[in-house]
């Protein structure tokens, strides 16, 4: 740990401890070699699945060293079906009350609303995919929730009650005002960098992690944030002498440092911690201590002045005192804190398939084109570098010496074979997935049954992704329920009604409707079928909402009511809400029934004579 300067101790005073410990952890954290393979594994990750190859050296200088797509093909392909899991189905949240199977009309009221809020305002399709992706490439992603409030100075005409403009009598101009524009107001996601996370490599239980973020306000962003709640110590003694406004290597995500992005703002490096902390004042003795009760704290601190400039409760930010930045895995493992991404899984599969068609590609050009020698009365020259058509000067110039081949291409062929047979069984790449018709005749059911199969493994990888993601949007709700503005307000059935932040309090099980299954529509539109094939007659089942959802299943955007006659849907509404009321109706529709037969018996009876 670096020397702390008298103006540091001096700024950080009674938190002194605090910083050492949060600047200790960050060290610490930051020379985990595990930590440092999963870095470099994901920069390859990104390497190939943009198939940026370096140039080869071996075995002349250019050879043939292409990427096959096997990993972008897997990706590809599984990126829709995960997604599926998590965001294919409406409502994508369903809500249930925690030890009762029953659901009032105020849980009905904020499964609508919150649905709403995260399809119009947080675009949740759009950041389940962002998710998904990164997790197929880096194993694991971060994520932090937060309700923004977003509002920009804008200039606008005045007007007059009479809706025309304003103008003044004088120069004859428009007259203009500035006012606050209210930009955005809702919940969103955001996404945090790998390299910016740092904790301890065996984190199992993430709400005990100790976590420390990187983050890099600009100056101007801390000067703004004096007064607000928590800041501290800021001012121009956080300011570094010299800056290139150039992106240091560690600053970079793997992403970025792929493609070479280097040039930034002037940003002061902080580290923000997340860690449960014990006071301890720095008066008392270690054995004089007495109250050990933790709090959930974050703290920020500037890395290269060592100064403390915010602390604060986590429950200042999040009432339920649950970290803001959450972790998604892809094929977790007990015991380690990230999880592995396809190129983890599949590395030699993808280098041997790779390596393999180089050869096959070189030794075609050797074929092709072979190196030969030749004499040649100056001698032989020692800087020749061998490659296809490349000749060799030598002493002897009776011969043109070839060289002789003992294996050509397509004694390779069965190699790569062999490859794309693991990379297909890996991934679950068969004909079905890919939309290919096999080349002998299947029958539906076969079909069905061959899906099916590609589907369990696909539900099984979801299920951690598909816990974690709930996990985000809880603490999502969790802000809204704390933030949102008392009276918010939304349409529910037709009517501007408000929010019921009372009853969003209670405890809900959250559960996503999507499933892995549903990227096919083609098993959801079967699944629906054969659901109303069953049930639809049933006089127990309420036929309304088995018609509504074949209906969805066909047209997503379809009108429902247009659909369904209003007295029918009013009918089954009333019987819904008395129960007595259907005895009535089957009475009715029996006296009906009675009456129609009745009639038929005496229209039998007549016959006409002409």
């Amino acid at each position: 740990m670096a020397e702390f300067t008298e103006i540091s101790k001096e700024k950080n005073g009674e938190w002194q401890h605090l910083v050492e410990y949060c600047i200790d952890l960050y060290e610490t954290n930051g020379k985990s070699e595990y930590r440092k393979d999963k870095i470099e594994e994901i920069k390859e990750a990104r390497k190939i699945y943009e198939q940026k190859a370096d140039k080869a050296t071996f075995p002349w200088p250019d050879a043939a060293n292409y990427i096959l797509p096997l990993e972008t093909i897997t990706i590809d392909n599984m990126e829709p079906r995960l997604v599926a899991g998590l965001t294919a189905k409406k409502p994508i949240l369903q809500f249930n009350v925690e030890g009762s199977g029953e659901k009032g009309d105020f849980v009905e009221m904020v499964q609508q609303w919150f649905n709403e809020e995260l399809e119009e305002r947080v675009e949740i399709e759009r950041v389940s995919r962002s998710i998904v992706h990164d997790l197929l490439l880096e194993g694991t992603v971060y994520k932090i929730p937060e309700y923004s409030i977003k509002e920009e100075m804008v200039r606008d005409f005045e007007y007059d009650n009479n809706g025309n403009v304003v103008v003044n009598q004088e120069t004859g101009e428009a007259e203009t005002t500035d006012k606050k524009e209210l930009l955005y107001e809702g919940g969103r996601i955001d996404s945090i960098a790998f390299t910016d996370i740092l904790i301890s490599d065996d984190v199992d239980d993430w709400e005990k992690a100790e976590i420390v973020r990187k983050i890099r306000p600009t100056y101007a962003e801390l000067m703004r944030s004096q007064g607000n709640y928590g800041y501290m110590n800021i001012g121009p003694w956080l300011l570094k002498e010299q800056t290139d406004n150039k992106l240091k290597e560690d600053a970079q995500t793997p992403s970025q440092a792929v493609v070479g992005v280097k040039v930034s703002k002037e940003v002061i490096e902080c580290i923000e911690c997340h860690i449960p902390y014990i006071y301890k004042d720095k008066e008392q003795p270690d054995e004089d201590q007495t109250d050990f009760t933790e709090e959930k704290i974050i703290a920020v601190i500037s890395v290269n002045k060592q100064i403390l400039v915010r602390l604060l409760l986590l429950r200042d930010l999040n009432f339920k005192n649950e970290h803001l930045i959450k972790r998604i895995r892809l094929f977790p493992e007990m015991g380690r804190s990230y999880g592995t991404s396809l190129h983890g899984k599949m590395k030699s599969i993808q280098a041997g398939a790779s390596d393999t068609f180089n050869i096959i590609l070189n030794v075609a050009y050797l074929v092709m084109m072979p190196w030969f020698i030749y004499g040649n009365k100056s001698g032989l020259k020692t800087d020749n570098v061998l490659y296809p058509g490349k000749g060799i000067p030598a002493d002897d110039p009776k011969d043109v010496v070839f060289p002789d081949f003992k294996i050509y291409p397509h004694q390779y062929i069965p190699f790569i074979e062999m490859f794309f047979t693991l990379w297909e069984r890996l991934g679950s790449i068969a004909d079905p997935q890919i939309g290919r018709q096999k080349e002998k005749e299947t029958t539906a059911t076969e079909w069905m049954g061959l899906i099916q199969e590609g589907n369990i493994k696909h539900n099984y990888q979801a299920q951690t992704i598909r816990e974690e993601f709930i996990a985000l949007l809880k603490t999502l709700y969790d802000l809204y329920y704390q933030y949102m503005p008392l009276d918010k307000k939304f349409t529910y059935r037709g009517k501007e009604t408000p929010v019921p932040r009372q009853f969003m309090n209670r405890k809900f099980k959250f559960r996503l409707t999507g499933s892995t299954e549903l990227a096919n529509k083609f098993v959801e539109r079967k699944e629906a079928e054969d659901l109303y094939m069953m049930l639809g007659q049933n006089p127990n089942i309420n036929p309304i909402k088995i018609v509504e959802r074949l209906i969805k299943v066909r047209d997503p955007d379809a009108n429902i009511q247009e659909y369904i006659i209003p007295q029918v849907q009013a009918l089954v509404a009333a019987i819904q809400q008395n129960p007595e009321l259907q005895q009535v109706v089957q009475e009715y529709l029996q006296d009906k029934k009675m009456i129609a037969e009745k009639i038929g018996e005496q229209s039998d009876r007549i016959s006409p004579e002409r």
